[in-house]
């Protein structure tokens, strides 16, 4: 081999070795961020089974709590940088603590907004029966009306003058007109891994609609008043101030 031929081969080496350095820094190594959904009771960390009093001045106990966290969104603003996790769908349980904490894996270095839909929608509702989190045997899915749970309160109240003064509120519906999937938006005064996410209770029954639960104690189908509190509880999720 001649020796321009070997300088000609080293420079083929050199570049397509700066090439592949190049194409490798461009990859951004993944980063876990932490979601972690808070139930709250106004300040009070929530207990199922504890006698509180809303701000209507109810008083009510909760025995189940849970609501399904869809179509999430985490966004980078000062990059204007934005990941998508459309497909990926998650149940948040009260009665379940390891429900309460999502990770996600993204390229993104650090996260200022995000948004996310409560409920499920309606192109997955129209799929039929599913899987995972979304197995009817969770108890979130209506087989007579073929549709998801968006989210889902019981408890009990004594003002309410029904059997064991229950209250049950199964808050779906997905076709136009009664749709009671939600988008929530949060934003971060600055970046951060991990995202606390309050929930206060209180919103379900006194937010942009009063529905004090003596009145409002049974909710199994949708409707106006499954709209209602749909846009109720979408105001309930919050992040402390950073």
């Amino acid at each position: 081999m001649t020796l321009k031929r070997i300088f000609k081969n080293l420079y083929l080496l050199l570049f397509y070795i700066t090439i592949a350095n190049h194409l490798f820094c461009q990859v951004k190594d993944p980063k876990i961020f932490t979601l972690q959904f808070l139930n709250r009771i106004g300040n009070d960390t929530l207990q199922l089974n504890k006698i509180y009093t809303n701000t209507l001045g109810e008083n009510f106990s909760i025995s189940s709590c849970r609501y399904y966290i869809s179509n999430i969104v985490l966004e980078d603003k000062k990059n204007n940088l934005k990941e998508e996790f459309s497909d990926q769908y998650f149940l948040v349980d009260q009665a379940d603590r390891a429900s309460q904490t999502i990770l996600l894996t993204s390229s993104l270095k650090e996260v200022t907004n995000i948004r996310f839909m409560i409920g499920i929608d309606s192109i997955k509702n129209v799929q039929g029966v599913q899987e995972g989190v979304l197995d009817p045997a969770k108890g979130m899915f209506w087989v007579w009306n073929s549709g998801y749970i968006m989210a889902k309160l019981e408890g009990n109240s004594t003002l309410i003058k029904a059997p064991r003064h229950a209250f049950s509120l199964h808050i779906g519906g997905f076709r136009q007109g009664e749709n009671t999937a939600r988008t929530v938006l949060l934003e971060f005064k600055k970046g951060c891994d991990t995202i606390q996410i309050l929930a206060d209770i209180n919103h379900w029954f006194n937010s942009r609609y009063k529905l004090p639960l003596q009145e409002n104690y049974f909710c199994h189908e949708p409707g106006n008043l499954a709209m209602k509190y749909a846009d109720n509880y979408s105001t309930m999720f919050s992040v402390p101030e950073n």
